[in-house]
Order: structure tokens, then C-alpha cells, then sequence
């Protein structure tokens, strides 16, 4: 099978767990977004996000390293699963000493029981479901994915409809979702039999942690870039604008969620090629298709984003379309992004990618304070927008510089950008016979990338 099969295979296989996954998810926000009124979803907002700020130090980084010498075959996998599990009580310890400081914050001081119920959780099921991936156990991972979902789901209407639990009951319908998913992986992963820490190769385990350090302060500022306009929005505005400006992502979690199910497969392969001598030239190709395919649906969502709004959230969020369509062109860019993160994992690059964080995370907190005094909570879009670009450029200047022979289609992303930007503004603008226009915008970006589609599905069918 020729490298690109194997992508192709691996994208495949990752979609059918990532997709009912997220897709499932998606749905979801119909049910909650009619139990809970515009604040108390902002506050829930401000409760997953603060996790996700907690669960990198709960992890110490070392989802990345499991993948990265996961995958290499001179290292043994109980040597590499139980690392990640040492890693995991090291970071959360740390957390629970931390504690007193979380009880200092009004908005999660009630919480707090939950809060490290959900980051313990998720950091073992992190822990668990990539390891699954590095052991080469792809549809044990996808599987598990749609075993997931469907249990988030059952716990989530159950406790937020006849139960009427609220924040709690969500809180609590993802913590016993994840304590399932770390169940059901261990039974069918056999993961017990990985663990080993009376032999366990220390050289390893600190050459891991050392690969992982760096990450960790870099997911940290990436949830600084993601995550920081929330709080923003919610100080400077308040709750209730916060809830409408969370609402809003939930449709680019669509485009986020096209994208997540290559990028998985993705990073597998760029660590595995990362020795070919084809390298550059199978980087390039991938990412032309990519960037296309990824063009092209996030136009097909700024066209739907009112309509999807309307069918998806209660009447109270409707306003919330108005975001949508800066936060889709942004979420164009952190898959490119996240895409270049890849190439920087298979070369062990993790300084550059915390350097180029870093400018995103600075960049992205100056804007936030100043767009969103100006342009209230669209110009949180904005700066998020900003910031992704930022990130990119660098990214792609950083890794042709190295490798003079690779190329990231600067024109073609040029032009794309151009055509989706205007799509944006006619959006907002809604001048007359603007649907005709969104339309001419799609068939543009689908006559730009149709040509590089076709041949690289022409090289996945090659054997």
C-alpha cells in the first residue's frame, strides 16, 4: 500500500469514530442550548474551557511524545503507555496542590470537585486513546469514538432534560462518559498488559518528558489563542454576549470537525514518512488538497451559517450567526496550522512550535483588549482570525526556509483566502442579491481546487 492509501485508509478509519463523535456532539447543542438560558451556557463555556487549560499541566504535555516514539518500533509500547500514565499522576498532583488557588476564583470555586473529576478523566481517556493510535489499533479508536459519543449523549439528555441538572449534570455526563471510554479501551486495548514499571526503560520515559516539556507551556498559549476572547468577551460584556459568542463556535466545530478527521490520520503519516526521501514532495501534495478541501467546505458553511443557527440553537442565540462566518475563516487557518504542527512533531522541532505559539498567544491577547472595545465581541473573531494568520505565516516561512524543496501553494492559498474573505464581508454587509454572489464564491473555490482533488485521488487509487 503506497503512502497515500495509507493516509487515505487511516482517514477513513479515524472518521467513523471522530465523526459520530463530533457530529453527535454537534446535535447535542439543540438539547442544551433549550436547558440552559444564554448566561448559564457562557458559564459552562468558561467551566470546559478552564479544563481545557488545566488538562495539558494534568498531562504534562505528553499526548504528542505517546504518538511520536509510539510509532517508532526500537521503542517497547509498555515502556511508552507507562509513561504517559506516570505523567499523568506527576501533572495532576501538581494540580491538586494548585487547588487553593482555583477556590480564590468566584466562578469556579462551586465547582471545583467537578473541575478535577472532568480534567482527571480526560487526561486518562487522552492518555488511553492515543496510545491505541500509536499501537496501531485504528479501529479500536474509532470504535471507541462512536462508543463514546453514544454514551455522552444518553448521560447528557438524561441529566439535562428529566433531571434538569444544568451545568452539574453535563459536568457530570462527560466525566462518566470518559470513565466509560477508559473502560471499554482498557478492556479491548488490553491496556493492563502495557503497563510495566518495575522494568521500565528510564532513558526513555525521560526522554519523553523531556520531548514533552515544551509542549505543554505550548498548549497552554494555544488555549490562550482558542480559548482567552471567551473571557474577554464575558469581563468586558458579559455573561450573556459570552453565551451568544460560545454558541457561534458551534459551527465552525463542523469545518473543525472535517478537519480533525484528516489531521489525525495525518499526523501519522507525516511521522512515519519523516524519513522518506519523497518527504518534501508528499508534504507539498497533501497539503494542496488539504487546503482546498478545507476552502471549499468552510464557503458551504458561511453560506448556511443563518440557516444552520436557526435549526440548531434556540431563538434566544440566533444573533450568534453574526460571528460565525470570521470564526469559520479562522478555523480555516488553525488547520493549516495544526497541519504544519505535524511536520513540526516528526522532526522533534517543539521549541519552534512553542516560539510560534507564543507570537500567536501575545498577539492574540493585545488584539482581544483593544478589538473588542471597538467592535465588541466580533472583534474577539477577529483577533482569533489575526492571530491564526500570524501563525501560519511563520509556520510556513519557518519550515521552507529548512527545506527549500517543499512548498505550501502560497498563491493558491492567496487566492482562496481572497475569495472566502469577500464571502465574509458580503455576509455581514448582505447587500442586495448577495446569495447569488455566495454562490459564484463556492463555484470559484471548487474551479481553484478541483484539479489538485482529482490527482491526488489518483494517487491514492495508484498501487
Amino acid at each position: 500500500m503506497n503512502k497515500y492509501s495509507s493516509l487515505a485508509k487511516n482517514t477513513i478509519i479515524f472518521a467513523i469514530g471522530t465523526f459520530s463523535s463530533k457530529i453527535l456532539s454537534f446535535i447535542m447543542v439543540f438539547f442544551y442550548s433549550r436547558a440552559m438560558q444564554t448566561s448559564e451556557f457562557g458559564m459552562l463555556d468558561i467551566l470546559i474551557n478552564s479544563a481545557s487549560l488545566m488538562l495539558p499541566l494534568a498531562m504534562l504535555g505528553i499526548t504528542n511524545a505517546i504518538i511520536r516514539f509510539g510509532l517508532d518500533d526500537e521503542n517497547k509500547k509498555s515502556d511508552v503507555f507507562t509513561t504517559g500514565l506516570i505523567a499523568v499522576g506527576i501533572g495532576f498532583g501538581v494540580l491538586l496542590v494548585f487547588s487553593p488557588l482555583i477556590l480564590l476564583i468566584d466562578d469556579l470555586n462551586k465547582y471545583i470537585v467537578l473541575l478535577y473529576a472532568y480534567v482527571l478523566m480526560s487526561a486518562l481517556r487522552h492518555i488511553c486513546s492515543f496510545f491505541v493510535r500509536a499501537n496501531n489499533q485504528a479501529k479500536l479508536f474509532a470504535i471507541d469514538g462512536v462508543f463514546s459519543t453514544f454514551m455522552t449523549c444518553l448521560l447528557t439528555i438524561i441529566f439535562l432534560i428529566p433531571l434538569k441538572m444544568g451545568i452539574v449534570g453535563y459536568m457530570l455526563a462527560i466525566i462518566l462518559a470518559d470513565l466509560s471510554s477508559v473502560i471499554f479501551l482498557s478492556i479491548n486495548g488490553k491496556l493492563w498488559s502495557y503497563i510495566n514499571f518495575k522494568s521500565l526503560n528510564r532513558k526513555l520515559t525521560g526522554t519523553m518528558i523531556r520531548f514533552s516539556l515544551p509542549l505543554m507551556p505550548t498548549s497552554l498559549l494555544w488555549w490562550v489563542v482558542n480559548v482567552s476572547d471567551r473571557y474577554f468577551v464575558k469581563y468586558m460584556i458579559g455573561d450573556a454576549a459570552n453565551g451568544l459568542y460560545a454558541a457561534a463556535y458551534k459551527v465552525p466545530t463542523i469545518l473543525t470537525l472535517v478537519a480533525t478527521i484528516f489531521l489525525d490520520a495525518w499526523q501519522i503519516s507525516a511521522v512515519t514518512e519523516h524519513k522518506s526521501n519523497e518527504r518534501n514532495a508528499f508534504y507539498a501534495d497533501i497539503f494542496k488538497t488539504f487546503q482546498g478541501g478545507v476552502f471549499v467546505v468552510g464557503s458551504a458553511l458561511i453560506l448556511t451559517a443563518k440557516l444552520v443557527t436557526k435549526l440548531l440553537l434556540a431563538e434566544s442565540y440566533y444573533p450568534s450567526w453574526q460571528y460565525i462566518p470570521v470564526l469559520l475563516l479562522a478555523t480555516v487557518f488553525i488547520s493549516f496550522v495544526t497541519f504544519l504542527g505535524n511536520i513540526y512533531l516528526a522532526e522533534k522541532r517543539n521549541f519552534a512550535t512553542l516560539l510560534t505559539t507564543l507570537v500567536g498567544a501575545l498577539l492574540n491577547l493585545a488584539l482581544n483588549y483593544f478589538l473588542i472595545k471597538s467592535m465588541g465581541a466580533q472583534g474577539a473573531a477577529v483577533a482569533t482570525l489575526i492571530s491564526y494568520v500570524a501563525v501560519f505565516l511563520i509556520r510556513a516561512i519557518d519550515i521552507k526556509v529548512r527545506n527549500r524543496d517543499i512548498s505550501f501553494a502560497p498563491l493558491m492559498v492567496t487566492l482562496n483566502s481572497i475569495i472566502m474573505l469577500a464571502q465574509v464581508v458580503l455576509m455581514l454587509l448582505e447587500p442586495k442579491n448577495w446569495l447569488i454572489y455566495q454562490f459564484i464564491a463556492i463555484a470559484l473555490l471548487m474551479a481553484l481546487n478541483f484539479k489538485q482533488i482529482l490527482l491526488l485521488i489518483k494517487k491514492v487509487l495508484k498501487r
